[in-house]
């Protein structure tokens, strides 16, 4: 008399994610969530500003990645990404700051071939420089820019600061501050 085979076992879905809450800059980035799941996915996202890339998919560890736009507002703001397996759902926060308040703009007119920026002090320092040639970016600590011939103003339009020092001089002939 043959054996009665056993009965499958049901599978029951399963999400694990590495982590359910972040919290960004005010800066446009991408955020990368990762996660394993032993079914079919799908995302939704509870606000706009959040969008997902979709070059992310994997068979079974996912990495799914969002674009997430910069926060133009000085209000911070949140939403959440849904993972649904299933008839399982797991949601992940995501919070953003917002735009810190200008506090300082430093204009210097100059000469200089070379200028490097100036060592900002404060909590949070961020901002933009406009070299004065047309180029611009983002402030990072000892950025510097080759400049040709011709007076050049170059305007540090910057958030966070409290003060800031200038190492050289040189070849700097006006300098304006602006709170």
């Amino acid at each position: 008399m043959p054996q009665p085979q056993p009965k499958p076992t049901p599978q029951v879905d399963r999400i694990d994610i590495d982590k359910d809450y972040y919290l960004l800059t005010h800066e446009s980035q991408t955020l990368e969530i990762c996660f394993a799941a032993n079914a079919e996915y799908s995302i939704e996202i509870g606000d706009g500003w959040i969008s997902e890339m979709v070059d992310s998919r994997a068979m079974e560890s996912y990495v799914v990645r969002f674009a997430v736009e910069k926060n133009m507002s000085e209000d911070p703001r949140s939403t959440y990404i849904k993972i649904i397996v299933g008839n399982l759902e797991q949601s992940i926060v995501v919070e953003q700051s917002g735009t810190p308040k200008r506090s300082m703009t430093l204009e210097l007119t100059h000469s200089e071939s070379i200028l490097t920026s100036p060592t900002w002090r404060g909590e949070g320092v961020g901002g933009t420089i406009l070299w004065g040639d047309g180029e611009e970016q983002q402030y990072e600590d000892g950025a510097n820019h080759k400049f040709s011939g011709a007076e050049h103003t170059t305007t540090f339009d910057m958030y966070g600061a409290t003060g800031f020092r200038i190492e050289s001089l040189g070849a700097i002939n006006d300098i304006t501050i602006g709170i």
